[in-house]
């Protein structure tokens, strides 16, 4: 069997930046065994006529031996003194439209900066989203697959997450796809009961087999949850953070793990408190840079304190 293969199209408009995420996205492909190729163009206005000319060339290999990709990963970065934020939204409009109407897998890290001082820390300041643009753009991948080759289902999943250290407890398992879920929730705000739905029939299809089998009833537990109210923890998760890491400026990821470990901490009490803690760790460590887990670690350890009073 092929293994998936993924196009890159990159804006090089501030090249030092986006090399940094090109290295980010290919070691998370990589990481998964999904090949992949790269097309680079000037500057982001360029990205529309780029993927309609990429996605065009794969409709015309369909009737030849040519490999068409299994999915496109998007990478640019704007800022305000070279593209108004009126334009890039134009073009984030066109990319998205262009994607949706071909119905391939896509996804993308199409940033916008308004401060010329943010673009030095652009390079970093987007790892975590670029490594959930790929788990995202996974996903999809696997859900074309299943809806067009059922067949190909078992060894695709197999293909994706060989190299994710999601293996070992049904529940384990769970909790990285609750985490995953509830991001997607929040950047689907008005569609959350859909996004459990699309989680509990493209990850945990029935025709998967050879794999640590979930515990589906404990991620429904987690996810209708929070799917009722998104924010019910948020309030005692901003008692533990600094004025300057107020809730909203937390990475949206980061977010998802606090979120899922406080259904746990009040809603699981026969889990004990290490495993909630140890376990979140662990899943936060798959996403996540090291000084990200270790502040996670710090806000959980607190909470779990005096929530649990231990």
């Amino acid at each position: 069997m092929q293994q998936p293969h993924v196009v890159i199209l990159e804006s090089r408009r501030f090249p030092d930046i986006t090399e940094q995420w090109y290295n980010v996205a290919v070691g998370a492909l990589t990481q998964q065994g999904i090949t992949f190729s790269r097309v680079t163009v000037p500057h982001s206005a360029d990205l529309p006529i780029a993927l309609r000319m990429l996605l065009e060339s794969a409709h015309h290999a369909e009737n030849t031996n040519i490999r068409m990709p299994d999915g496109y990963l998007l990478l640019g970065l704007n800022y305000k003194g070279d593209m108004a934020e009126e334009n890039h939204h134009c073009v984030w409009d066109a990319v998205l439209n262009l994607a949706t109407d071909a119905g391939q897998p896509f996804s993308s890290v199409l940033v916008f900066e308004n401060e010329g001082n943010d673009l030095n820390h652009a390079a970093t300041r987007y790892v975590s989203k670029i490594q959930l643009a790929v788990q995202s753009l996974v996903n999809l991948m696997m859900l074309r697959h299943q809806l067009l080759n059922p067949p190909f289902a078992a060894a695709a999943y197999t293909v994706f997450e060989k190299n994710q250290k999601i293996y070992g407890s049904a529940r384990h398992l769970s909790r990285v796809a609750a985490v995953q879920a509830v991001y997607q929730m929040e950047q689907n705000p008005d569609d959350r009961q859909d996004v459990v739905r699309q989680f509990l029939q493209a990850r945990f299809n029935d025709d998967v087999k050879g794999t640590t089998e979930p515990d589906l009833e404990f991620f429904t537990d987690i996810t209708n949850f929070l799917a009722n109210d998104l924010s019910i923890f948020d309030q005692q998760i901003a008692e533990h953070l600094t004025e300057q890491w107020k809730i909203d400026r937390l990475p949206s990821l980061s977010r998802s793990v606090l979120r899922c470990a406080l259904y746990e901490l009040t809603h699981a009490p026969v889990v004990p408190t290490p495993v909630i803690i140890n376990e979140y760790l662990e899943v936060a460590k798959g996403f996540l840079e090291k000084k990200d887990v270790s502040f996670i670690h710090g806000v959980i350890d607190a909470l779990s304190v005096k929530i649990r009073k231990i």
